[in-house]
């Protein structure tokens, strides 16, 4: 029957049998959490051919193996855990290691000054181009360029239309002499 466990992220899941005892990573928040049951390495009978490994003595010119973390090691191999690199410290938000000073992790976006993950925006240029910020930037010089086409475009009908500035001209003069020779033969 599967066991009900709950992280204190607020995701609830139903976990294996066979993972009782055992720490596993939350489907939520990627964080470690622990799956309550019995002993986890009593569960599980080590296969007959490593009882026979561990019997025979290592030859005289045979490389040792490593020396055992402590007990538990082997259980954190299982659920795909394991130590953080010396100055490092696991993401909140992913639980990937970055460096101590590190503000936001380059895996997720989680900046650790806020406390939440950042929206970030990456966009794949096809055909081997440029990607991240530098596609972004090109993308809004490429809609700039477009729009100032448009723009000169617009200039240009603009100009076109009506009549042009010297018809302007000389209505403005016919109109002043008209008004001009008002003034003088009015009576």
């Amino acid at each position: 029957m599967p066991i009900k466990v709950q992280c204190a992220c607020g995701k609830a899941f139903a976990a294996k049998d066979e993972l009782a005892g055992k720490t596993v990573k939350c489907p939520g928040c990627q964080k470690p959490i622990k799956i309550p049951g019995g002993q986890a390495s009593a569960a599980q009978p080590k296969p007959a051919g490593a009882k026979q490994a561990a019997a025979k003595p290592a030859a005289a010119g045979a490389p040792k193996a490593a020396p055992a973390k402590g007990a538990g090691a082997d259980l954190f191999d299982e659920v795909g855990l394991q130590a953080a690199a010396a100055g490092t410290q696991p993401c909140p938000g992913c639980s990937e290691p970055m460096p101590i000073q590190a503000v936001v992790c380059i895996k997720c976006g989680y900046n650790t000054r806020i406390g939440r993950r950042m929206e970030t925006m990456k966009e794949h240029g096809e055909g081997g181009g440029v990607e991240g910020h530098g596609a972004v930037a090109q993308d809004f010089l490429n809609r700039a360029a477009v729009v100032m086409d448009e723009d000169l475009a617009e200039e240009k009908k603009k100009g076109k239309e009506g009549l042009p500035w010297w018809a302007y001209l000389i209505i403005l003069l016919i109109l002043l002499a008209f008004a001009i020779w008002m003034i003088f033969n009015w009576e």
